[in-house]
């Protein structure tokens, strides 16, 4: 629903931060699929078991984990990134006391390199034979763009049904007949 232009400064705004800042864009677009997501706080215990951004529901379990990774450089995935970084961190999130429904391991570079891809779906995918998590998701920028996109586009749909639905019960009162409805009229026409 929204226009492609704004997708494109979205798009432009996750490729270029990085670190810290990519995170705190990212938050805002999650919060369309998580709407209480929050930020773990730097350097404290659930940022140490590898969670950037979470969705608590009780005690050490989650209803959703978000590990994100703003890279600086380079517009593809690097093998350095996904070795120094990536998977040292699922690997802190697997050794954590944490669990959660959603897992989501989240990059700012294109999705092209799927030899890389594969390899972090692979340390994905033991967080759920190990019952850290219930389901998994690696969402380079435009896969989470999407998602964001078709999130919004829901929410938007959700919301004018439900409003129409109330609108046709505040007019169904107006007529005597007011609570039928017809979808489909037949027409005939004589000449």
């Amino acid at each position: 629903m929204a226009s492609e232009a704004i997708w494109r400064i979205v798009r432009g705004r996750l490729s270029a931060a990085s670190g810290d800042e990519f995170e705190r864009t990212a938050l805002h677009y999650l919060r369309a699929t998580w709407p209480s997501m929050i930020q773990a706080p730097r350097m404290q215990r659930l940022d140490r078991f590898g969670v950037d951004l979470c969705v608590p529901a009780r005690d050490m379990h989650f209803d959703a984990v978000v590990q994100t990774k703003g890279f600086k450089v380079d517009e593809r995935l690097l093998d350095s990134q996904v070795q120094d970084q990536i998977l040292p961190s699922i690997e802190k999130y697997r050794r954590s006391p944490l669990t959660c429904d959603d897992y989501v391991l989240l990059h700012n570079r294109d999705g092209s390199e799927r030899r890389l891809a594969s390899v972090i779906e692979a340390a994905l995918d033991k967080l759920v034979t190990e019952g850290k998590a219930k389901s998994v998701r690696l969402w380079d920028r435009d896969a989470f763009i999407k998602e964001t996109r078709n999130q919004i586009d829901q929410r938007i749909r959700n919301k004018l049904t439900e409003r129409s639905r109330i609108l046709l019960r505040q007019h169904e009162s107006f007529f005597h007949f007011g609570h039928l409805f017809v979808s489909h009229v037949p027409l005939s026409q004589s000449t």
